[in-house]
């Protein structure tokens, strides 16, 4: 017996300290390189992986332990503790319509993508800073060498009666002066007419041919096109310059029926640009002058980027999937300051992994490195997913494939080869993989992916990292199958899976599995929300802040109401462990839209101070595509495409009576949402910049940008409080 309590005192004693040298290790981990770059700054990395691996608040020392190896439950406690840090030194916000407090021009059609989020980089959690932080997008649109030509638009309204249009030359040395007259046509040096019609179309018509009449539009580099009731005119020569020609005279007079778009040309660049980062995010930031938010650096890296960006822990490095001549390729980018949206720096990729590694980045001279998926797919849906603890990432392409590439930015970086990359399920034609998401706990990589030719359907996996083994996968939706990434609670071991269609073509759905659900092949709790629409696809929701704080919670979804179709907020209330409750057990919300159309993923945003010192607000955003509700309770400011915000602090339960909290128009809908809330308000000025609170998106169509200004695609910053 003395034996016996002798061994379970020293096998105490053993397992004792090995837990403390655990937690010691794991301490000194964290404290290395792998989350903070420097022994002075906290820095922080956002991009949409952040959504995806989530973590409930620990309730047990094996939860605490367990989370506590992963570098993103560590960035989400910086997140969300540094709101917390910074609550008496934030001004005080106010319920209000959302400001668009800036609007950066990124390219022509640019935008980042249906479901697609930019990335935000914080150089330190507690404090602002002008030079260092910074937002960074794809543009989905194919870099390119060849120059744009700048343009600008002029529009006819009914009845014109303009009677002067000029228009000066690039070098300011020559103006073209129109008037009205009774030909479309050149009348002297620098001169012409073009001929007043009661019918905008016929007038636009009629300037159009007048500018391309000889003599006229040639002497001072333009020519034009006419539209509808709109004329488009063009610099001829292709190359950034162009954006010096003016339009003037009458237009924009009141009542001469003639508006232009911008004074200046647009739009004019000698590259088109595949990804671009910009700084001077706050009240304050000057650079040159320049008080507007700035581009750090714009490139054009030879492929499109289709898919959302993730960063490295210390912001220094940039990882993303790019198409080059239709094939997917890992690009790995060490960025460097110096280069616009409009003359973007064409990169040269690096010849070897050992040359991009030792590559140092000079001004406006970035490195660059590409490694073309094996097997030659292309990849349009799935985003880079990074292990911070292995240096690797994992991504999918179009053949139903699951990569991995290691020494991803600090070794040296190449696709990981047999057993990978895994086929899923399908092995031939064409098959959509969502981003894949790992958790180091079950040590578990869960993917899904879209519909098979051979069985109209999409299935939801889960694949061993270590050993490459893809489990048997359950059947989980039809056309279009699963095309949002799970969101995985690394806390609770359970993952939760979004798609539009339930296998009847009747229903959307969200469904909760357990990491080891292919043990059994079983589900732990499901809800539909509402109908299954073919023209739309349904992405994952998010948390409120009550589940991240260890209570019970809700979960928000857009989906769409039975029978209508129309956009619909769900709220879904959730146990203290995160299950779903029972089958029909949630909160349908207000209609969002006045027809059917397409929501964006929704985002939370958790403001200690969002009402004032001391009145914490919980928010979350989310978009539609078109037909946005005008009455209350959503007032969206058109009937198009709208951001919203809802709040959602009290968790109470939510009715089609809901109203928004803000709106904002977002021509198309808007990309992923990400949320920089974690810096302290300063004064305004460039050594303490103000303006926290923010959110940051692009449109998912184009319109015309306020502040880097161009007619296209916008990177666009919102805020609660006026930055300027």
């Amino acid at each position: 017996m003395k034996r016996q309590l002798y061994r379970r005192w020293q096998t105490g004693l053993v397992l004792g300290v090995l837990a403390v040298t655990a937690i010691f290790a794991v301490a000194v981990y964290f404290s290395g390189s792998m989350v903070w770059a420097s022994n002075k700054h906290d820095h922080l990395a956002t991009d949409w992986s952040h959504r995806h691996m989530v973590f409930s608040a620990p309730k047990t020392w094996r939860q605490r332990f367990n989370v506590s190896r992963e570098p993103r439950y560590e960035q989400q406690e910086l997140r969300r503790k540094a709101e917390k840090k910074n609550f008496h030194h934030r001004p005080s916000h106010h319920d209000a319509v959302l400001r668009g407090d800036w609007s950066n021009y990124i390219g022509n059609n640019a935008t980042a993508g249906a479901g697609v989020f930019p990335a935000k980089f914080s150089f330190d959690v507690t404090s602002a800073s002008c030079a260092s932080d910074f937002v960074v997008t794809g543009t989905n649109v194919l870099g390119s060498a060849t120059a744009a030509n700048a343009f600008d638009r002029l529009t006819v309204a009914a009845g014109a009666t303009g009677s002067t249009i000029t228009i000066r030359s690039a070098d300011g040395l020559t103006t073209l002066t129109l008037t009205a007259g009774a030909s479309n046509a050149n009348t002297g040096t620098n001169t012409g007419t073009w001929v007043i019609d009661p019918d905008p179309t016929v007038e636009a018509s009629n300037i159009a041919a007048s500018i391309n009449a000889a003599g006229n539009g040639s002497a001072v580099g333009v020519s034009a096109t006419s539209a509808p009731a709109v004329t488009t005119i063009t610099s001829t020569t292709p190359g950034a310059a162009g954006n010096a020609i003016r339009l003037g005279g009458d237009v924009d007079t009141p009542g001469s029926g003639l508006t232009v778009d911008n004074d200046n040309f647009l739009n004019g660049a000698n590259d088109t640009v595949s990804i671009a980062a910009f700084n001077d995010l706050y009240v304050g930031c000057v650079t040159n002058g320049v008080s507007d938010p700035q581009p750090a650096w714009a490139y054009n890296t030879g492929g499109t980027v289709k898919t959302s960006v993730a960063l490295s822990a210390d912001g220094t490095q940039v990882v993303f999937v790019q198409t080059i001549g239709g094939v997917a390729n890992l690009s790995v980018l060490k960025w460097a300051t110096g280069s616009s949206v409009n003359s973007g720096v064409d990169v040269t990729p690096a010849p070897t992994p050992s040359a991009y590694r030792a590559c140092v980045p000079a001004s406006a001279a970035p490195c660059l490195f590409n490694i073309p998926f094996s097997g030659g797919a292309d990849d349009t849906n799935s985003s880079p997913f990074y292990d911070f603890a292995a240096d690797t990432v994992y991504v999918g392409d179009d053949g139903d494939n699951l990569h991995k590439f290691t020494g991803v930015f600090n070794g040296s970086p190449a696709e990981a080869t047999a057993p990978w990359p895994v086929n899923l399920q399908f092995t031939s034609g064409t098959t959509l993989t969502a981003g894949p998401v790992f958790d180091s706990v079950s040590g578990n990589i869960f993917i899904g992916d879209g519909s098979h030719v051979n069985n109209n359907g999409g299935y939801f996996y889960a694949v061993t990292a270590s050993t490459a083994v893809v489990h048997t996968p359950v059947f989980l939706a039809d056309t279009p199958g699963v095309l949002d990434s799970p969101i995985v609670d690394s806390t609770n071991e359970h993952v939760y899976v979004v798609s539009s269609n339930e296998g009847d073509n009747l229903h959307s759905f969200v469904i909760e599995y357990a990491t080891d659900f292919y043990t059994c092949g079983c589900f732990l709790s499901f809800q539909r929300l509402g109908d299954h629409n073919p023209t739309s696809i349904v992405y994952s929701g998010d948390f409120d802040n009550a589940f991240f704080s260890g209570g019970a919670g809700n979960m928000y979804v857009c989906g769409n109401a039975a029978a209508s179709d129309i956009p619909t907020l769900y709220q879904i209330p959730l146990t203290s462990t995160g299950d779903l409750g029972t089958l029909g057990a949630l909160n349908v919300g207000p209609a969002l839209t006045t027809a059917p159309a397409t929501c964006s993923p929704v985002t939370e945003f958790f403001n200690p101070d969002g009402g004032g010192p001391g009145v914490p607000k919980d928010w979350i955003f989310l978009s539609v595509t078109d037909l946005g509700q005008t009455a209350a309770p959503i007032g969206c400011p058109a009937n198009s495409g709208c951001i919203m915000s809802f709040d959602v602090t009290s968790g109470s339960p939510i009715s089609s009576t809901t109203a928004t909290a803000a709106t904002f128009s977002a021509p198309g809908g808007a990309s992923g949402v990400i949320v920089d809330n974690s810096v302290a308000a300063g004064t305004g000025t460039s050594g303490s910049p103000g303006g926290t609170s923010q959110i940051y998106y692009t449109p998912l169509g184009n319109g015309v940008c306020t502040t880097l200004t161009g007619i296209g695609g916008c990177l666009v910053q919102l805020s609660q409080a006026t930055l300027r």
